[in-house]
């Protein structure tokens, strides 16, 4: 797991990676707004973030506006190695 971040901390994502990635994010976006409900929730917790109740319309094309090279500066400022907790899972020793 530890080689797999480091990865992303060193070299951009492809091109490819980030396509797949726009459209999860987008699409499953949508999805979730199916219900009354849930479009009730997402409105309401827009405007409690302060990015307004109608950040539904913008949220496909700020997800289209993220580049390979920002993920990488996010990367990079959050994901470091000099502190981080391993856990370690296996079965029970039944000694």
């Amino acid at each position: 797991m530890k080689e797999e971040l480091n990865k992303v901390i060193t070299k951009p994502v492809t091109a490819e990676e980030l396509e797949r990635a726009r459209k999860y994010l987008i699409g499953t976006y949508e999805i979730s707004l199916q219900s009354n409900s849930s479009q009730a929730s997402d409105l309401a917790l827009n405007e409690a973030y302060g990015l307004g109740y109608n950040f539904y319309r913008h949220y496909p094309k700020e997800i289209l506006k993220v580049t390979t090279q920002d993920i990488l500066k996010v990367a990079k400022k959050y994901m470091t190695f000099d502190r981080y907790v391993m856990a370690i899972i296996r079965p029970k020793n039944n000694q």
